[in-house]
């Protein structure tokens, strides 16, 4: 199981010393849309709630055994912390991790992976907006 990842890198870069799945390659392309990544912000002043949520799909490589392996990685906090991580899979193929990153971005922004870019006409309260990918 991977480690600890601290920074927010792309995932094309994921890479720890300490880990026996030590290098990361970024998913496919979908057919229709960008590489699942993405940054996502919830900012609610009368809450006193700034928070960040960083999701992405990564497939790795287990280095003793070349086995090759899809997660669902996140790291979410309080913005200006380091925050939590989760890492959900293995999953043996790309539609499987695809579909559970697709799951995750729909319940923290209320809106599909495909209407991204599409500045929506009234924000919901406690979900986050997409900022980048």
């Amino acid at each position: 199981m991977l480690g600890p990842l601290t920074p927010a890198v792309p995932a094309s870069a994921v890479i720890t010393d300490a880990d026996p799945l030590d290098v990361a390659l970024p998913v496919p392309v979908r057919s229709t849309s960008s590489p699942p990544d993405a940054t996502l912000t919830c900012i609610e002043p009368a809450k006193n709630s700034d928070k960040f949520y960083i999701l992405q799909c990564i497939r790795a490589i287990d280095a003793a055994t070349n086995v090759e392996a899809l997660y669902v990685y996140s790291r979410y906090g309080r913005t200006g912390t380091q925050g939590q991580t989760n890492l959900k899979g293995p999953f043996d193929d790309d539609t499987n991790a695809v579909t559970e990153f697709d799951k995750i971005f729909k319940s923290k922004t209320g809106r599909a992976w495909e209407v991204r870019a599409q500045v929506p006409t009234k924000k919901k309260a406690g979900k986050y907006d997409y900022i980048e990918s």
